[in-house]
């Protein structure tokens, strides 16, 4: 029974490298052929599926840190999108940041904002933040 367990989990893992081979892929050939409308689509469309994904797991207790993964995916992929809005809006000059110093701080600004809802709804946000700063302690 373990050995068919193993082998569920081997073919998952060698799915999902496929998958994100694939990805990487597609980004890589097509991406700079997509209209910039395309490509915040693609990311938005991302980001809800993630968060989505998230909430419908989030039920299973034995889930728990694929629901964690989804949701931090989200997260990264909300400072994904908020980038490519800001370099639709704003060019490449602002009055008073240097360019990349503005994008980043926006980008960080916008993933706080599913982290703080998060932590303010569910009282599930600490998790990730109390696992960096235990493995900070323990160095």
């Amino acid at each position: 029974m373990k050995e068919k367990k193993q082998i569920s989990i081997f073919l998952m893992v060698v799915g999902v490298v496929f998958i994100v081979i694939a990805g990487g892929i597609f980004v890589t050939t097509a991406w700079k052929y997509l209209l910039e409308s395309g490509k915040r689509m693609l990311l938005f469309g991302s980001m809800v599926g993630l968060f989505t994904a998230s909430v419908k797991v989030s039920g299973n207790p034995k889930l728990k840190r694929t629901e964690r993964l989804l949701f931090y995916l989200g997260v990264v992929f909300t400072g994904f999108f908020t980038l490519s809005v800001m370099t639709g809006l704003f060019g490449q000059d602002t009055l008073f940041f240097p360019i990349n110093a503005f994008y980043m701080l926006m980008a960080n600004l916008a993933m706080l904002v599913p982290v703080l809802i998060r932590l303010m709804v569910c009282k599930k946000g600490f998790e990730f933040s109390m696992a960096v700063f235990w493995e900070k302690m323990q160095v």
